[in-house]
């Protein structure tokens, strides 16, 4: 078991069924943790890791003993991109749209490779200990390509005055936990809520 902290200076984690407005969830949903874990060592393969447990806490900023917060969130107009034509250089591809952008974001992540053989622990030692060693494309970012991550690094346990997003079927925050990148039909969505460390924080996110 290893935690991370990973902070930016934004991201938007676009609600899954958002159309004109593009909003965004106030926590890191767990499908971007493990895309940006998975970008982090150069595995392009969603499944390969299957079993690998994670635990999110979203931090204050600047503060690693606060309890769970949320980042500042502004509104922004932005050139969105829809696929209506063929042609991919047609206007109607693209229109601006409104979109949500949270601010001095700084995540706490755990990751359990006891049940994952292929042990993402160790490679994500390895990736940040000896980059050199591994292969891997793009920017590390959180959701989209745009949004650089400015820090990623290794941390003792955590303070436990932090809270968790933890499984709970009568949560309030609704995040989704794997997403059909092809369509939305195999998208899989999980009720979470804040709570304090304990053995029900790390889930799998398959």
């Amino acid at each position: 078991m290893i935690f991370l902290e990973i902070s930016a200076p934004f991201a938007s984690f676009k609600h899954s069924y958002s159309r004109e407005y593009a909003g965004s969830y106030s926590y890191p949903p767990p499908s971007t943790i493990y895309g940006c874990l998975l970008s982090l060592v150069g595995e392009t393969d969603m499944q390969y890791h299957q079993g690998v447990k994670i635990a999110i806490s979203l931090c204050e900023p600047a503060k690693l003993t606060a309890l769970a917060s949320k980042p500042q969130t502004s509104i922004v107009m932005r050139t969105v991109r829809r696929l209506k034509n063929a042609d991919l250089n047609r206007p109607s591809n693209s229109k601006p749209d409104f979109q949500e952008i949270l601010s001095a974001i700084k995540i706490i992540v755990g990751v359990d490779s006891s049940e994952d053989t292929n042990n993402l622990e160790s490679r994500i030692i390895q990736a940040l200990t000896s980059p050199e060693t591994i292969e891997r494309f793009g920017g590390l970012s959180l959701g989209e390509s745009r949004d650089l991550i400015n820090d990623i690094q290794i941390i003792k346990k955590p303070s436990a005055s932090l809270q968790w997003l933890t499984k709970n079927t009568k949560g309030k925050i609704k995040l989704p936990l794997i997403v059909d990148y092809l369509g939305s039909k195999n998208t899989k969505m999980e009720k979470f809520s804040l709570n304090d460390f304990s053995d029900r924080t790390f889930f799998s996110i398959n």
